[in-house]
């Protein structure tokens, strides 16, 4: 008998690197919420905790459902993926998804980020499918996941997740294979609803994420793991379930996910006190 395959979910770790930013577009507003907000509460100290639980308690795998970085700049990237690449290196592949926040002006280094987790996934023996220009299917022994790309930066303003038409067919048509007794995830970076369970706002109409979540309430439909929204909340869908981990630097918060065959459940954990050292 297998033991459930187990899966730890991360958002919205915000890094901010040292180097001074070019003021281009969005990094000037990304900027400004970091030096009068989010670099009073934001601490990369708790990623480096959360990698050392991760480290010790083994899970099938990481997910990182985006924002990594608060501007996006190369250095953040590179940072981030350092540290990240000590789970590769233990046997424990990383599901990554880029968000709003890595995809300021520039996708290139985000996009080295991406392929350097599909290696690493495929290093620690997943099989890897581009099923759709803005979509990947990741397989383990027992999860298939398909990671979503929903970022597009058009200078001051991002697409908010919408998808392109090849995509969509994918997703619509049917982007798991039904091959065995496996769990179904949907690993993005936008929500389908906010905590209160209410649609997103007319304004967010560009996440077309009605039709994701036609997909998720569609029976076997896959669980969908999101980031964004920086505070942890689980809402059902159908016989599933969207699970936003909340910001793992802010609110000290992760997801774990347990895929027993083809069901899942979740909960939410903290990470444990810091230890001081004598």
């Amino acid at each position: 008998m297998h033991e459930p395959q187990r899966i730890l979910v991360i958002a919205d770790i915000h890094l901010r690197g040292p180097r001074r930013p070019g003021f281009t577009g969005k990094r000037l507003t990304g900027w400004l919420n970091w030096t009068f907000f989010r670099g009073r509460r934001y601490a990369f100290s708790r990623f480096d905790r959360f990698l050392e639980l991760a480290l010790a308690e083994r899970p099938h795998a990481v997910a990182v459902a985006g924002d990594l970085t608060q501007l996006g700049m190369d250095d953040e990237i590179a940072t981030v993926m350092d540290r990240l690449a000590v789970l590769p290196r233990a046997g424990i592949p990383v599901f990554f998804v880029p968000g709003n926040h890595d995809s300021y002006v520039t996708r290139d280094a985000v996009r080295a980020a991406t392929d350097t987790a599909l290696r690493w996934c495929a290093d620690c023996g997943a099989t890897i499918e581009p099923i759709a220009p803005r979509a990947v299917r990741v397989t383990t022994s027992r999860v298939q996941a398909v990671l979503l790309d929903q970022t597009l930066p058009t200078g001051w303003f991002m697409s908010w997740g919408e998808l392109d038409g090849p995509t969509w067919s994918v997703l619509e048509g049917g982007a798991f294979r039904h091959d065995g007794p496996k769990a179904h995830l949907i690993l993005g970076h936008y929500p389908l609803r906010w905590p209160n369970s209410r649609p997103l706002p007319p304004t967010a109409a560009l996440l077309q994420a009605s039709r994701l979540e036609a997909i998720v309430r569609a029976p076997g439909g896959p669980l969908y793991a999101a980031g964004h929204i920086h505070h942890p909340f689980a809402i059902p869908v159908g016989h599933s379930a969207q699970v936003v981990p909340g910001s793992l630097t802010a609110t000290e918060t992760f997801a774990e996910l347990r895929a027993d065959g083809a069901e899942w459940t979740w909960r939410f954990r903290r990470l444990p006190e810091e230890t001081a050292h004598v």
